[in-house]
């Protein structure tokens, strides 16, 4: 089997293994990354399920967020990878290619997230401040374009990554953040998802009481 030290260090010109303590990063990442890991999958599933619930037209923002949640979403599919990394003491099973894949998913999150949110803070500033003007920056199509660009941007970008280990991780933890930064930034998602909830409360509090009462009225 293949190292992942050997195929980042093919492809980024440096090795995975940069810790100068090793026996507290495989305990602290595994934990780190499994936790990311479940939350992230759960508030991104959330993300995509609400907004593709959506019977509007998609408009610049939810197409952006689209992305942004996609983009999380491939980060957490390469978690369960570098979890077992880790665990094994440094040691990549699962072969050179996959090590590949999970190694350009990994670092790329990093700057297509910062380019979504970017893109996103973007739409925001110009239907506040310029509601009339402009908007022709938010049309379908001119949004679908920026899209198109900032993936393959975001590649490039991890080529001259120079960041320690440590450092990415944190900047990683942003796909957990992001839903919650779209519940707070977003009118439609966050009356979505309330409502989600509390049709979940609605119906898991209503079960009993209907149950209480079948009984009663048996007796």
């Amino acid at each position: 089997s293949a190292s992942i030290t050997s195929a980042s260090s093919s492809i980024f010109h440096h090795s995975c293994d940069v810790f100068v303590y090793q026996r507290a990063a495989v305990v602290i990442f595994p934990i780190f990354y499994s936790v990311v890991f479940i939350i992230s999958a759960c508030s991104n599933s959330l993300v995509l399920y609400v907004i593709c619930q959506r019977k509007q037209k998609f408009k610049s923002t939810s197409i952006y967020l689209i992305n942004l949640a996609l983009s999380d979403s491939l980060f957490t599919l390469t978690l369960p990878g570098r979890i077992t990394y880790y665990i094994r003491h440094f040691d990549w099973p699962f072969g050179d290619f996959f090590c590949r894949v999970t190694a350009v998913l990994f670092f790329a999150n990093t700057y297509a997230g910062i380019g979504f949110m970017t893109c996103i803070s973007l739409d925001r500033y110009l239907v506040m401040v310029h509601p009339e003007r402009l908007q022709c920056l938010r049309k379908v199509k001119v949004v679908h374009i920026v899209c198109c660009l900032v993936w393959p941007t975001c590649e490039e970008l991890r080529a001259f990554k120079t960041s320690l280990q440590i450092t990415v991780s944190l900047m990683n933890f942003n796909c957990c953040l992001d839903p919650v930064i779209y519940f707070f930034a977003i009118k439609t998602y966050k009356k979505r998802v309330t409502s989600l909830f509390k049709d979940h409360l609605y119906t898991s509090g209503a079960s009993p009481k209907t149950t209480a009462d079948n009984s009663s009225s048996n007796t």
